[in-house]
């Protein structure tokens, strides 16, 4: 059995917890807190699924939007069965507590979709579309520009299913969850220097106001499924509040990671270990301090990185 890719994943791993320092330790006591916690949350066979579908989804999103599987197929000596494992061991913190309750079949069925993925050769194509949208959204946005130029049929999709669904209960918080998903990937490339410097006078100045006006960009973008869900489930109002904030601290992280390994004019290509792992963790309100935390320390980072370009 080959095992590069388990290695390369490992490293990574290694460096992300080594670039978090002393935040580690805090995080990885939420997380065994919080996967004790989901022991009570699979007792309930609609969230099991729920939260069964959500990794598998994130998993397959993944997957898709890759762009190393043609090197992995060429290099790997046993491809398909490298990346179950790489999925499976990723993902098994969130699904072990179900094999201790009725619901214990939710493993086994995401043991069987992570071996179906790998089988999958679909790659999303980007095709640049709506060049007149920078009337609707501002120059400033230009992460959300350029993605929705050419990932609008996954986003009008989604967000149209999500608005027709908003009345009920779970499921149109799920759709906004893969919604930021898609939103996450826009920032993979890394904009000159020339963009990065405009109307900003520091590295601090800049972060500010990017994590601000984007932040409420999703807010505002959010807004009107989440209001029709709260009028229909009044209940729900603190559920949907949790997961606005845990997709506000995915988006906030997002950038922040950006930033910190920002190259100017390149793409992010590999390095998304920590944006698969915070992006499971945002899927579940309740693991909101998780991403809160790993986004603090990444903004420090993102700050330190992006002195070299403002000089300050």
């Amino acid at each position: 059995m080959d095992t590069t890719l388990l290695y390369i994943r490992k490293r990574q791993l290694v460096y992300e917890l080594k670039q978090l320092g002393i935040y580690s330790i805090a995080i990885f006591a939420i997380v065994v807190s919080v996967i004790y916690y989901t022991y009570t949350v699979y007792q309930d066979t609609v969230f099991a699924l729920l939260i069964t579908a959500s990794i598998a989804i994130s998993c397959y999103t993944f997957h898709s939007f890759r762009k190393d599987k043609e090197f992995l197929y060429l290099h790997s000596g046993s491809y398909h069965f490298s990346l179950y494992l790489e999925y499976s061991i990723f993902t098994f913190p969130l699904i072990l507590m179900c094999l201790f309750t009725s619901q214990w079949y939710c493993f086994f069925i995401l043991q069987i979709i992570l071996l179906i993925i790998p089988l999958s050769k679909i790659t999303i194509k980007e095709r640049t579309i709506f060049r007149n949208l920078s009337r609707l959204i501002p120059a400033f946005y230009f992460e959300w520009l350029s993605g929705i130029r050419q990932k609008y049929l996954q986003i009008i999709f989604v967000y149209i299913l999500a608005l027709a669904l908003s009345w009920v209960k779970i499921l149109p918080l799920f759709l906004l969850w893969y919604l930021t998903l898609i939103i996450s990937s826009f920032y993979n490339e890394f904009e000159s220097v020339v963009i990065l410097r405009e109307g900003n006078k520091s590295s601090r100045d800049f972060l500010r106001k990017k994590l601000l006006k984007h932040s409420i960009l999703l807010i505002f973008f959010y807004l009107p499924v989440l209001i029709i869900n709260n009028l229909f489930n009044p209940d729900f109002i603190i559920l949907n509040l949790g997961l606005l904030l845990s997709q506000i601290a995915l988006l906030i992280f997002v950038i922040c990671f950006k930033y910190s390994n920002y190259i100017p004019n390149q793409i992010q290509y590999g390095n998304n270990l920590m944006v698969i792992l915070v992006s499971l963790c945002a899927s579940i309100p309740v693991f909101l301090p998780v991403p809160l935390i790993i986004a603090y320390k990444y903004y420090s980072n993102a700050k330190n990185n992006l002195k070299e370009y403002f000089n300050d």
